[in-house]
C-alpha cells in the first residue's frame, strides 16, 4: 500500500509528540513537550500555507479557463487526502461554489448540510440565498439577505449590489434582465427564466437521500479511519506510556524505601498532564467526525475517560505537596538534639505524619520518616551511641525493623529523657529510630511515639 503525503505527515506529527513526552519525562523538564509543541504548531502553519496556496493558484486558474470539472475533481480530491482542517475548510467552500456555477446546487447543498463548519462561511451566504429563493423559503432567504447585506469586505459589493436587485425581482415577480445575463449560477438563471414566463423547471433540493450515500461512502475512507485507529490507540496507551516514562526516570535514584519510591513518583506524575492533549485531541476528533457523519462515538467515548483518568492522576502531584519535604534542616536539628555529627554533603527525604489521621497495628504512631543519603565521598563516624544490633524490637515501628534488617548501625534515642537506646519505651515520651546502613551509605529515621 503506498503511503500517502498526509499520512507521512500524520506519522512525523505523532512521532514529534511522543518523543518530546518522553524526553520530557525522563529530564523531569517540560520544555522539550512544549518544543515539541511548538514545532508541530510550527508545521502545520507552513504545510496549510504551502497547500492553501496550491489551491488557491488552481481555483484562480479555473476562473480564467471556466473549466468547472477539472477543478471539482480537482477539489473533491484534496477534500478526500486533506490534512489541514483550515485547508480542508478552503476546498469544501469553493467545491460548493463551482458545484453552483457547474448548475448541481444539489451537490452544492450536500455539502453545506454535511459540514456544519461552512455554516459561517461568508463566500457561501450569496449561494445560500439563491437556493433558499429555489425552494420558497422565505425564511432561509431573509436570513440570509441581511447577511450578506451586512458583509464588509468590499469583495462581496457585487453580490450585495445583485441581492438587491433578485430581491426586488422576487417581490415585483419581474425578471431583471440584468441579472439574468451576468450571472454565472445556472440556479439564478433558472429562476429568472421561470419569472420570465419560461416554462422552467427547477430541479428539487432535496439532499436527504444523498446524504445517507455520503455516509455510506466516505466513513471508510483514507486518512480519518487511519488517524481515528491511531488516535484510539495511542489514548488507550497514554497511561502505560505516562508510567513507562515514570519508571525509567525515577531509576537514575536508586530508590531504597517505598516511600522514597512514592515520592519520587509523585515528583513526576506531572507528565500525566503532557499526555491529555493526545486523548484531549481524540475528543476534539471525534466531534470533528461527528460534523462529517462519521462513526465518531469511540473517539469521544475513549478519549473522556482517560481524560479523566490523565488530570486525575496527574493532580496527585498537586494533592499529596506538602506531605513530602526534602528540608536539609530537619537532619540539622536532629543532629543538635542527640549530639551526633553527621557529614554535611547529603540528600534527605522526609515524610510528614503529623498530617491528618494514621492507623497502627503495633501500637506505634510515627511523627517523621527520613531517608538520608550521603555523598560518596564522605562516611559516617561511629561513637558508643550506636549499636551493632536492636534491642527491644517488640518496642519500636515493625516497618522500620523489617526494612533495617540488612543494616549494620543503629541508635535509639528518647526525647524527653535523653538516654541512648533504652531497654523499655514508655508511652508518654518521643523517641527516635536511626538505622545506618554502610553499604548504600544513607540513613534511615523514624521519630516515633507510643499511642
Amino acid at each position: 500500500m503506498k503511503i500517502k503525503k498526509n499520512q507521512i505527515i500524520t506519522i512525523i506529527e505523532i512521532a514529534i509528540l511522543f518523543i518530546s513526552i518522553v524526553i520530557s519525562g525522563i529530564i523531569n523538564k517540560p520544555l522539550f513537550f512544549i518544543c515539541g509543541i511548538i514545532v508541530i504548531f510550527m508545521e502545520t502553519t507552513i504545510g496549510s500555507a504551502i497547500e492553501s496556496r496550491k489551491i488557491f493558484r488552481r481555483i484562480n486558474d479555473c476562473f480564467a479557463t471556466k473549466d468547472y470539472e477539472d477543478v471539482i475533481e480537482f477539489l473533491k480530491n484534496k477534500v478526500d487526502k486533506n490534512y489541514f482542517i483550515y485547508t480542508n475548510d478552503i476546498c469544501l467552500t469553493y467545491l460548493v461554489l463551482f458545484y453552483m456555477y457547474n448548475d448541481e446546487a444539489l451537490k452544492a447543498k450536500e455539502i453545506m448540510v454535511n459540514n456544519s463548519k461552512l455554516n459561517n462561511a461568508k463566500e457561501l451566504f450569496y449561494s445560500r440565498y439563491i437556493i433558499a429563493i429555489a425552494e420558497n423559503n422565505k425564511k432561509d432567504a431573509d436570513i440570509y439577505f441581511d447577511k450578506v447585506i451586512n458583509l464588509k469586505n468590499k469583495q462581496f459589493n457585487v453580490q450585495k449590489e445583485t441581492i438587491v436587485k433578485i430581491k426586488k425581482m422576487i417581490e415585483s415577480n419581474v425578471c431583471d434582465n440584468e441579472v439574468l445575463e451576468n450571472t454565472k449560477i445556472p440556479l439564478l438563471k433558472n429562476i429568472c427564466r421561470k419569472i420570465n414566463g419560461e416554462d422552467i423547471t427547477i430541479e428539487s433540493l432535496d439532499v436527504n437521500k444523498v446524504i445517507f450515500e455520503k455516509t455510506e461512502i466516505i466513513k471508510s475512507k483514507g486518512i480519518f479511519k487511519l488517524f481515528k485507529i491511531i488516535l484510539n490507540i495511542l489514548t488507550c496507551l497514554t497511561l502505560y506510556i505516562g508510567m513507562f516514562i515514570i519508571a525509567v526516570s525515577i531509576t537514575k535514584y536508586e530508590i531504597i524505601t517505598s516511600f522514597e519510591g512514592l515520592y519520587r513518583a509523585l515528583q513526576m506524575i506531572w507528565i500525566m498532564f503532557l499526555l491529555l492533549p493526545i486523548s484531549l485531541g481524540n475528543v476534539a476528533y471525534g466531534i470533528f467526525l461527528k460534523t462529517k457523519n462519521y462513526c465518531y462515538k469511540s473517539n469521544v467515548i475513549i478519549g473522556i475517560v482517560f481524560s479523566i483518568l490523565l488530570f486525575m492522576i496527574g493532580s496527585m502531584s498537586f494533592l499529596s505537596s506538602g506531605q513530602f519535604k526534602e528540608d536539609k534542616d530537619y537532619l540539622y536539628n536532629l543532629e543538635a538534639s542527640i549530639k551526633v555529627d553527621f557529614p554535611d554533603e547529603f540528600v534527605i527525604i522526609t515524610d510528614d505524619w503529623t498530617r491528618g489521621t494514621q492507623s497502627s497495628s503495633d501500637n506505634t504512631l510515627l511523627k517523621y520518616e527520613s531517608i538520608v543519603k550521603f555523598n560518596d565521598n564522605v562516611s559516617l563516624s561511629f561513637d558508643t551511641k550506636w549499636t551493632d544490633e536492636l534491642s527491644s524490637k517488640d518496642m519500636l515501628p515493625t516497618l522500620f525493623v523489617l526494612q533495617t534488617v540488612d543494616y549494620e548501625k543503629y541508635l535509639i534515642y528518647c526525647f524527653d529523657t535523653a538516654e541512648y537506646n533504652p531497654q523499655s519505651i514508655n508511652k508518654d515520651y518521643d523517641y527516635v529510630a536511626i538505622a545506618y546502613d554502610v553499604e548504600n551509605n544513607n540513613l534511615l529515621i523514624y521519630e516515633f511515639y507510643l499511642k
